[in-house]
């Protein structure tokens, strides 16, 4: 089976919300978590807390301005800014794309414009932007900081003005309120996120003593599924991985397949305890099981439901054009 990609994961906010407070933990108690460093044409600096200089490759991927618009030419950014004239800063796809392709989580925390082309040039990305209460709190934690002069804070909440309205690309928005809470909000959603990452391999092989087939194997097809690959999967199967052989079996083909009809997700911005629900469904059902049917495979359909009450079925079934009530009166219930 081929391992699951890891979830690349974009965080944004107008400066002084907290961003970097919540990277930097998510890193330190995940193990499978990694945060991109960019490549920029500005000189090392030094950091205070050590007093010792940043390292290339550790800290940044320090470059001169030539390196970098090479680079840009040559398409070699998932993101890319020019700052100021000749300073650059941006994330390479090879390195990211490596880490998610090993099952990394990976985190870049950039600003509305990156993350705009991080969506562009990677559609699966999670964008989450974190943004304050009001502007006048943004201020006080940024006075609060006593690290920016009166000139500098006036340009980062003119900057948080425009980030805040072109906050809409995002996935999730969440109002910040402690670093806590901030903290728990962020978590809840990467986690939820994950759950939905689907592995478009294989979920269950069982093998003989000779190597023989003599169990089953199938695949859950998930929202949305790509025609092609799904179609490919049917013919050609896929490679699997023996984890107590220790070997790959190659071309295993799906001994039944269900189809994911729909699904109802919670909106996480406020919690996962919110019961506001949407709703997803697959646009092309009839056509993959015609697919099931050519490669004459048993297919079968599910819905995903979240529901954990009463009231919370009767939502998620109206979001399907299903009025329960109505259909008792009608003898249908």
């Amino acid at each position: 089976m081929k391992k699951k990609k890891g979830l690349l994961i974009v965080i944004s906010g107008p400066s002084g919300i907290g961003k970097s407070t919540i990277r930097e933990r998510l890193v330190k108690e995940n193990d499978d978590f990694w945060y991109s460093i960019s490549m920029t044409t500005r000189r090392p600096r030094k950091i205070e807390k050590t007093n010792m200089y940043e390292q290339d490759g550790v800290d940044y991927y320090f470059v001169d301005e030539d390196d970098f618009v090479k680079n840009i030419k040559e398409d070699n950014f998932l993101e890319y800014a020019e700052v100021y004239k000749g300073l650059y800063y941006g994330t390479l796809k090879d390195i990211v794309f490596k880490k998610l392709d090993e099952g990394i989580n990976v985190i870049l925390e950039i600003d509305v414009n990156g993350a705009k082309q991080v969506r562009k040039n990677y559609k699966n990305a999670l964008l989450i932007f974190l943004r304050p209460r009001s502007l006048e709190e943004l201020e006080y934690r940024l006075r609060n900081r006593r690290t920016d002069s009166d000139e500098a804070i006036k340009e980062r909440l003119n900057k948080a003005i425009y980030e805040i309205s072109n906050s809409g690309i995002y996935d999730y928005v969440i109002e910040s309120g402690s670093k806590e809470e901030d903290y728990e909000k962020v978590k809840n959603i990467i986690e939820y996120e994950k759950k939905q990452e689907y592995d478009d391999s294989i979920y269950t092989i069982n093998f003989g003593d000779e190597g023989q087939k003599e169990g089953y194997m199938g695949l859950d097809v998930p929202i949305p599924t790509d025609y092609v690959l799904f179609e490919k999967l049917l013919r050609e199967g896929n490679d699997y991985y023996d984890k107590e052989r220790g070997t790959v079996i190659e071309g295993v083909k799906p001994s039944f397949v269900i189809i994911k009809m729909g699904a109802t997700y919670t909106s996480l911005a406020d919690g996962l305890n919110e019961n506001r629900f949407a709703n997803i469904s697959q646009d092309n059902v009839k056509e993959l099981a015609d697919l099931c049917e050519q490669y004459e495979i048993p297919f079968g359909f599910y819905y995903f439901s979240q529901a954990l009450t009463t009231d919370e079925a009767d939502k998620e079934a109206r979001l399907n054009g299903v009025d329960f009530e109505d259909a008792s009166r009608h003898g249908e219930r």
